[in-house]
C-alpha cells in the first residue's frame, strides 16, 4: 500500500473533476474542484471522501504532445508539421517522441516511465541528448492543466482513471 496522502497533492488539480462518495458510501456524485470546496476537504465536518478523476500519461493525444513540444521549445506557429511517435517498451507506453519536420535532425523526447523527463535529442545515426528542456514549469503547468497524473496518484489509489468512468 502506498503513503501517498491525497492532500499533498490535490492543491495542483484544482478546477478538475472529482469524485465525491459520502463518508457512509451511500452515494456518488462527480464536481469540479472548485477553490470553496478545496478549502472546505480539510475540515473535520467535511462530508465526503473524494477522488480527483485524472488521465494516465499514456493517455496523452497527438494533439497535447504536439502543444507540449511547442511549449517546451517556446515555438506556437500552427502552419509547422509535426512527427509523433509512441513508443512502446513490452507493450507499455514509455516514450512519445516529437520531431518539428522543418527541423529534420532535432526531435524532443517526453519519458513517461517514473519521473516526466523532457528532453531536446539530435537525431544523427547516434541520437544523443542535446539538452535537457530548461523550461520544465512550463511543461509541468501543461500536463497539470490537462489533468494529466505526474503522482502516481492512481496507482496508489489516491485518484481515478478517467477511463474507467461509465
Amino acid at each position: 500500500m502506498s503513503d501517498k496522502k491525497l492532500s499533498d497533492y490535490i492543491h495542483y488539480y484544482i478546477e478538475c473533476r472529482i469524485q465525491r462518495t459520502s463518508r457512509s458510501g451511500e452515494y456518488q456524485n462527480t464536481v469540479n474542484l472548485d477553490p470553496n470546496e478545496y478549502y472546505r476537504i480539510n475540515q473535520e465536518t467535511y462530508p465526503y471522501s473524494i477522488k480527483p478523476i485524472l488521465r494516465r500519461l499514456e493517455d496523452m493525444t497527438v494533439e497535447e504532445a504536439i502543444q507540449l513540444y511547442r511549449e517546451a521549445t517556446k515555438t506556437h506557429s500552427d502552419k509547422d508539421e509535426y512527427d509523433v511517435t509512441f513508443i512502446k517498451d513490452k507493450g507499455k507506453l514509455c516514450s512519445i517522441q516529437v520531431g518539428d519536420l522543418g527541423m529534420a535532425k532535432m526531435y524532443m523526447n517526453i519519458n513517461i516511465e517514473g519521473d516526466v523527463l523532457v528532453y531536446i535529442h539530435d537525431n544523427d545515426s547516434d541520437p544523443k541528448i542535446v539538452e535537457r528542456v530548461a523550461n520544465q514549469h512550463l511543461i509541468t503547468h501543461y500536463l497539470l492543466s490537462k489533468h494529466f497524473d505526474l503522482f502516481g496518484l492512481i496507482d496508489s489509489n489516491c485518484a481515478v482513471d478517467y477511463k474507467t468512468l461509465k
